[in-house]
């Protein structure tokens, strides 16, 4: 996991023994728009909680955090869930161990500055933190009270980062394109060759209907490996020539970022996409990005130029991708089936989004009521940020029930036999959501 913190990162060795007099220290670089806390014992070595940000460029600011709360037979950068709790909520978040030299073990995480957890700490006079089942390792509390209003302080000091970065610096991640500004959306196009995968075709196209304006090219083939997905991406390559080495920046409507390394398409074309094309594989995490949210940002690094592509993405996008994964064993009716009900509820995802599903903290909370209006059982089940689903609960017809989540969380409530039925993100401002996918 990268650290932001490069230009003032605390020292944080791992504390060896607990300390009573530990507390919050603010340390603040206005130079390198970087600033870090840390809650431990001061002039020691005794950190227990490390916190850092720098402003990166880009209108999302994170932070890196370093729990020393944790012993173990763990590897150095081993991948962990880690569960903290307070009294006013808890979470699953996912990290990496960090083990020192002297043994001791802490874990390091990644989240965005309005990520419920920055709150909590913030605000929770308690912390419980530790390792999910199945690695039975109890949690540790922390008294986080001892001048804990600097960890307000660096919140204010990181988002002002943000809103005092140079003009240009900070793209909003607002529509350009889509169905109701330009026309453009999404769409498949299908034709099963069956028996023959070679001559199968599984096109995803982000264009306007029926024109030659397209800003988007995805084409299934089949590599030696396996199936694979080349993309084509509308992206500001003025100045370079095809066959050019680039790589494009994806950064989805809750914050997740990828960079993806592809070469330069379409330099001189009049038609058809100019950008970048790119070769991933079906179970790349840059679909993590591209394809689970509706509002999706692209942009060359290198270039100061972006674009803001809205529409049913996660619904044709994850649907294509499981047809390509499973392209040898297509029937020609596959791909024709309905990607979406008719009037489908505020938040509705496919099914096939559950293989790349995991949500994200963006700091908008909604509390959402789901009404069972199908005849049959549905459990309720929310993906953790490694995508693992956790049950919740369950709704016999007619039954609701209400639960606190984020606008980057994800749902899907399944039959009695465990089938998927529908999956769910809330949407800004939504309080209610309806089950309606009968089976």
């Amino acid at each position: 996991m990268l650290r932001l913190c490069l230009p003032l990162c605390l020292a944080l060795p791992i504390a060896a023994s607990a300390q009573q007099d530990r507390q919050w220290t603010l340390t603040v670089d206005p130079q390198t728009r970087s600033a870090a806390v840390g809650f431990g014992t001061p002039q020691s070595d005794d950190v227990v909680i490390g916190l850092s940000c720098a402003y990166g460029g880009g209108d999302v600011m994170f932070v890196d955090g370093l729990f020393s709360v944790i012993t173990g037979p763990f590897q150095n950068r081993d991948p962990v869930p880690v569960r903290w709790e307070t009294e006013i909520g808890s979470a699953v978040e996912s990290g990496d161990v960090l083990v020192s030299e002297e043994g001791f073990g802490g874990v390091e995480m990644r989240f965005e500055l309005g990520a419920i957890l920055m709150s909590q700490l913030a605000s929770a006079p308690d912390l419980s933190i530790g390792l999910r089942e199945p690695f039975g390792i109890p949690p540790t509390l922390v008294d986080l009270r001892p001048n804990q209003g600097v960890v307000q302080d660096f919140i204010d000091t990181c988002a002002g980062f943000l809103t005092d970065a140079p003009q240009g610096e900070t793209p909003a991640l607002v529509a350009d394109v889509g169905p109701g500004i330009s026309g453009h959306d999404w769409q498949r196009i299908t034709d099963i060759a069956e028996g023959d995968p070679f001559a199968t075709v599984l096109n995803v196209v982000y264009g306007v209907p029926e024109t030659d304006d397209v800003l988007a090219f995805g084409r299934c083939v089949i590599g030696a490996q396996g199936p694979l997905v080349t993309l084509q991406m509308s992206a500001d390559i003025q100045g370079l020539s095809d066959d050019q080495n680039a790589t494009l920046r994806v950064t989805s409507g809750t914050g997740q970022v990828v960079e993806i390394p592809g070469v330069v398409v379409g330099s001189q074309a009049e038609f058809g996409v100019s950008g970048i094309e790119m070769v991933l594989e079906v179970s790349d995490p840059a679909w993590l990005a591209l394809a689970t949210d509706p509002l999706v940002q692209v942009q060359r690094v290198g270039s100061d130029v972006g674009l803001t592509l809205t529409g049913n993405g996660p619904n044709i996008l994850a649907p294509f991708l499981a047809d390509c994964a499973n392209i040898g064993d297509l029937t020609p009716e596959s791909g024709s089936r309905p990607i979406t009900p008719d009037n489908p509820e505020p938040g509705f995802l496919s099914c096939e989004n559950q293989l790349r599903a995991a949500s994200r903290d963006t700091g908008e909370v909604v509390t959402l009521t789901f009404t069972n209006a199908t005849d049959g059982f549905r459990a309720l089940l929310w993906f953790d940020a490694d995508g693992t689903p956790i049950d919740l609960g369950a709704l016999n017809p007619g039954e609701s029930g209400a639960f606190t989540t984020d606008t980057g969380h994800v749902w899907m409530a399944t039959d009695g036999p465990g089938n998927c039925r529908e999956m769910i993100r809330p949407q800004s401002g939504q309080s209610a959501y309806r089950l309606t996918i009968p089976g």
